[in-house]
C-alpha cells in the first residue's frame, strides 16, 4: 500500500536540498513481523529486495515504480541478508538457516534461483554446536559466487569467512580471517584489480570491537587486514571502490553514537576519516551507517538510521547522508514516522534518483500488533538533482571560489564570479541550520566581486569558533561551501 511519510529536512540552511519522495510502498501483512535487507535494481529497470517475512527468507521483485510483480518465501531459511541478480538473469541471495530445535543454532544459507525466485539450487554450511551465517554475497568476475559473513561462533569467539561457490553451488574455497578473538565479516566487494576486500569488525563479542577490513586475492588469500579504532562498540558495515582509487567503508562508532565513514588505499594505508554525529549532543541520539554508495555527482551516499532528538519524527528513522570525495559531510536528510525506521540499502538509478530500502513499524498496524513491521521501499530525489538537470543559462560562468583565509581568525574574503547583472544573496549559516549573517541581499553589476566577513553575526557579536557554510543563491545558480572560524 502507498504511504503517506512525515519528512523532515534536518540541515535546514540548504534549501535546495528539500528533496522529492517520489513514491513509496510498504511490503507485508498486518500482523506479522516483515524486514527488508538489501536492494539491487534488475536488468529490466525494475528492484529486487532481500529480507524476512514472518521469521521466513523473502525475495521480492517490483517494476521501476515499486509495484509488486511476485514474491517467494523459503521454508529453509530464515532471512536473506543480501541479494543480487547474477548475469545469466538469475538471483543470488545468502542469510542463515536456523535449526528448529534447541539451542536453535544458526547455518550459513546460500541459494541461487532463475528470475522468478525458483530455486535452482541451495547449500547450507555449519559447524558443530556453533553459528554459521552469511551476510554479502556477489558473481565473481569469472562467474563464481563469493560470500562472506561469520563462521564459528560459540558466543565467545568467531572467525570472519570468505567461500566461493561455483556457479552450480559446488565449494571451490574457503577461508577465515581474525585479528582478535571476535570476527564479522559483513559488507564485500570485487575490486577494479580482480581482488576482494570485505568489512567488519574485530574484538570480543561483548562490546569491545574495532573496525575490520581486510583485502584477499582471487582465491581467499589475505593480502593485508587492519583493525583500528577504539576498543568501545564499533563496526564497519559498508564498503565501497572510490572512482579514484581505494576502499570507502562506513559503519558506525562510540557505541552506536556517531556515524563513521574511512577511505583506505589499494595498498593498505589509511588516507582520511570521519566521525558525524546527527547531534551536538551525545545523549539524544544513536546513528549508524548500513549502505555506501559512489555517486553520479561526486562523493558518497550513506543510508543508515538515527534517533536523533528532536530532529527525528519518532524513534528510529532512516538518515540519509551526502559527503564529498573526501568524506566531509555535505548535507542530510531523515525521513521517518512516529515509532521505528531503519535504513538498510541504497542505489542510485541513471537519473540520479535514489531507491532506499530497509524497514517500517511506522506505516504498519504498530502498536496496535506490536510485532508488525513491514519492509519498506522509498524512491527519492535530491533536490540537487533537479538543480543541475535544469536549464541554468550561463550557469557554467557563475563560480563561488574558497574563502581565503580558511581557516581564519579575524575576517575572511569571499569571492565569486557573476556573469549577469542580477540579485545576489550571499548567507552566513551554522551547523545547526541557524543565520549567523546576511552578508548581502541586492542587486549586483556581473564581475568578479569581493566581499569579506569579520566574524560577526547580524546583530554586531563575535561569532564562536567553528565550522560553518557559507551560501550564495541567484535567481538561477546557488552554492555552498565550508569555512573554519578559528580563535
Amino acid at each position: 500500500m502507498n504511504r503517506t511519510i512525515l519528512f523532515i529536512l534536518f540541515f535546514s540552511l540548504l534549501v535546495k536540498l528539500q528533496g522529492q519522495i517520489n513514491w513509496d510502498f510498504t511490503y507485508g501483512d498486518s500482523t506479522t513481523t516483515d524486514e527488508g535487507w538489501c536492494i539491487k535494481q534488475t536488468f529490466d529497470g525494475g528492484f529486487i529486495l532481500g529480507g524476512m517475512a514472518n521469521y521466513q527468507a523473502l525475495l521480492l521483485k517490483t517494476d521501476p515504480e515499486g509495484i509488486l510483480e511476485w514474491s517467494q518465501t523459503y521454508e529453509s531459511a530464515e532471512v536473506i541478508k543480501n541479494v543480487r541478480q547474477s548475469s545469466d538473469g538469475g538471483i543470488i541471495a545468502t542469510g542463515y538457516s536456523t535449526d528448529p530445535d534447541p539451542p536453535w543454532l544458526e547455518d550459513l544459507w546460500v541459494v541461487k534461483t532463475d528470475g522468478s525466485g525458483n530455486i535452482q539450487w541451495e547449500q547450507t554450511f555449519g559447524t558443530s554446536n556453533k553459528n554459521d551465517w552469511g551476510e554479502d554475497i556477489l558473481e565473481s568476475h569469472d562467474g563464481g559466487i563469493v560470500v562472506t559473513g561469520t563462521q564459528n561462533d560459540d558466543g565467545d569467539n568467531a572467525k570472519a569467512m570468505l567461500r566461493k561457490y561455483s556457479s552450480d553451488g559446488e565449494l571451490i574455497w574457503s577461508n577465515i580471517f581474525s585479528s582478535s578473538n571476535y570476527n564479522e565479516g559483513i559488507s564485500l566487494i570485487e575490486t577494479s584489480d580482480n581482488n576482494f576486500v570485505f568489512v567488519g569488525f574485530s574484538g570480543t563479542s561483548h562490546g569491545a570491537y574495532k573496525h575490520f577490513m581486510v583485502k584477499a586475492d582471487a582465491e581467499g588469500n589475505q593480502i593485508w587486514k587492519k583493525r583500528f579504532g577504539n576498543n568501545t562498540q564499533q563496526s564497519l558495515n559498508s564498503v565501497c571502490e572510490a572512482p579514484e582509487g581505494g576502499y570507502v567503508a562506513t559503519g558506525y562508532c562510540n557505541n552506536y553514537e556517531d556515524v563513521y565513514i574511512v577511505k583506505y588505499s589499494m595498498d593498505g594505508d589509511q588516507e582520511w576519516d570521519w566521525v558525524i554525529d546527527a547531534s551536538d549532543s551525545h545523549d539524544w541520539d544513536t546513528d549508524q551507517a548500513n549502505d555506501i554508495i559512489p555517486a553520479s555527482n561526486g562523493g558518497y551516499y550513506i543510508l543508515g538510521s538515527t534517533s536523533v532528538y528532536p530532529g527525528s519524527a519518532g524513534q528510529d528513522d532512516l538518515w540519509l547522508l551526502k559527503t564529498d570525495e573526501d568524506g566531509d559531510t555535505l548535507w542530510t536528510e531523515i525521513i521517518g514516522g512516529e515509532y521505528w525506521d531503519y535504513g538498510q540499502s541504497i542505489i542510485e538509478l541513471d537519473n540520479g534518483e535514489l531507491i532506499l530500502a530497509g524497514t517500517t513499524d511506522s506505516y504498519t498496524d504498530y502498536p496496535n500488533n506490536p510485532y508488525d513491521t513491514d519492509a519498506w521501499l522509498i524512491s527519492y530525489t535530491p533536490e540537487i538533482m533537479n538543480v543541475i538537470d535544469a536549464d541554468l543559462g550561463s550557469y557554467s560562468d557563475y563560480k563561488l571560489y574558497t574563502a581565503y583565509p580558511n581557516p581564519f581568525n579575524l575576517a575572511t574574503t569571499l569571492r565569486y564570479d557573476l556573469p549577469v547583472d542580477g540579485l545576489v544573496n550571499i548567507t552566513i549559516y551554522d551547523m545547526k541550520g541557524r543565520v549567523v549573517r546576511t552578508l548581502l541581499n541586492r542587486e549586483q553589476t556581473a564581475g568578479t566581486i569581493l566581499i569579506q566577513w569579520n566574524a560577526t553575526n547580524d546583530a554586531g557579536t563575535p561569532a564562536s569558533a567553528g565550522l560553518y557554510l557559507y551560501v550564495i543563491q541567484t535567481d538561477d545558480f546557488w552554492q555552498t561551501k565550508k569555512m573554519v572560524l578559528l580563535k
